[in-house]
């Protein structure tokens, strides 16, 4: 189950109305009913069907997410001024909606509304979503507002959370010069410094002797089976070179057989393809 936020801290949220949505032209082109609207306002009632805050529209089947059960909307009302209908509502959040607020994140409203609603043939409320691209036009912000110290919220965890943003803030001020001047240049250097430190820190290789003498010892080895195997090539070479010799002498020295009388008769091979 999330956990709802402290009393008097929630009171930022429960006691402040936001406008969730304007009727007339969406950002996407498509239209928003006044007559919805207040409808929605009109019929509203946690009781019979509670209208509860999500993340960008995403309704996991796990209990155990970050993207639902993030809060309740507790009332609605509509106003209309200059021919425009503002749906605005109060809205009770959870540790989870209220720390997306706090980093910034996901802080504008998307309505859910559905039509028709249980047979009633008009819009109603069933959800409501945060985001940070709203189709409404003139949707508000959802932000904590600050506490004078004479309003009744102003208690003293209140206060340790205000100070505990301040001293984040100031830090970010205090720090951000700094990182600023550190462009591309001076992160090289810093990395260039940084690795001539470790080499020069670094001991010296100390010279490969070990194994040295039993290294020579193969190597000298290897060298002499190759003078052996070269010496035997020679005198194979040599033996053949005299068997080669003595064939020539004897196909020389024998004589050459007369040819055949030519008979006159037609010697052209018949060839079968």
């Amino acid at each position: 189950m999330a956990k709802k936020m402290d009393k008097n801290a929630s009171e930022n949220f429960s006691g402040r109305w936001f406008c969730i949505g304007t009727s007339g032209p969406a950002a996407d082109g498509r239209n928003i009913n006044a007559e919805d609207l207040i409808a929605a306002a009109e019929n509203y009632d946690p009781q019979i069907y509670g209208a509860r805050i999500n993340l960008e529209h995403y309704r996991p089947y796990s209990p155990k997410n970050d993207y639902s059960g993030l809060g309740d909307v507790l009332e609605l009302k509509a106003e209309t001024k200059g021919g425009i209908t503002r749906l605005f509502a109060r809205i009770d959040p959870t540790e989870k909606m209220a720390q997306y607020i706090k980093d910034r994140e996901k802080v504008y409203t998307s309505m859910e509304l559905m039509k028709p609603f249980a047979g009633t043939g008009k819009a109603y409320l069933v959800g409501l979503a945060m985001t940070d691209s709203p189709a409404s036009l003139g949707t508000t912000m959802l932000k904590f507002r600050q506490l004078h110290p004479a309003d009744p919220n102003y208690t003293s965890k209140y206060q340790a959370m205000e100070t505990e943003n301040a001293m984040q803030t100031d830090k970010t001020a205090q720090t951000a010069p700094e990182n600023e001047k550190k462009g591309f240049f001076a992160a090289l250097f810093e990395k260039m410094s940084a690795k001539k430190e470790e080499e020069e820190g670094a001991p010296a290789t100390a010279p490969e002797t070990e194994g040295y003498a039993a290294r020579l010892d193969a190597a000298e080895g290897e060298i002499e089976n190759a003078a052996k195997v070269a010496a035997k090539l020679a005198d194979d070479y040599a033996a053949l070179r005299q068997e080669f010799d003595a064939f020539k002498r004897a196909v020389e020295s024998a004589p050459v057989n007369a040819a055949a009388p030519h008979t006159g008769a037609n010697t052209a091979a018949v060839s079968d393809f």
